[in-house]
This record gives C-alpha cells, sequence and structure tokens, in this order.
C-alpha cells in the first residue's frame, strides 16, 4: 500500500489515487479478520460472554 502510494503520488497518475481507499479497506478487513480467527478461534460463539463480562464493568 504506502509503495502504491508513494508511486502514485510521485508519477503522473494521481488520478489513479482513489483506488488507494477501497484497497486500504480491503486490507484493514482482511487483516482484522486473519486477527481474529488466529487470536480466538471460537469468538463468535463467545460475544455474549465478552459483551456481558464488559457491561458488568
Amino acid at each position: 500500500m504506502i509503495v502504491l502510494a508513494v508511486y502514485l503520488s510521485s508519477t503522473d497518475q494521481r488520478s489513479l489515487a482513489w483506488i488507494l481507499l477501497p484497497l486500504g479497506v480491503a486490507w484493514g478487513k482482511l487483516a482484522t479478520w486473519a486477527g481474529l480467527r488466529r487470536a480466538t478461534p471460537g469468538w463468535p460463539a463467545g460475544i455474549p460472554e465478552i459483551l456481558l463480562a464488559v457491561s458488568k464493568g
């Protein structure tokens, strides 16, 4: 992403810089999904327990 941003800003192809937003969103979603899958394999089933623990403070 950084290389693409630098390349697009240093060349005359600045009109293609709009592509960075959807690519960044996709990269962020993928990184979040992969992090959650690796950290807690059963996280969807544990959401009620997490919310209960957070609400108790």
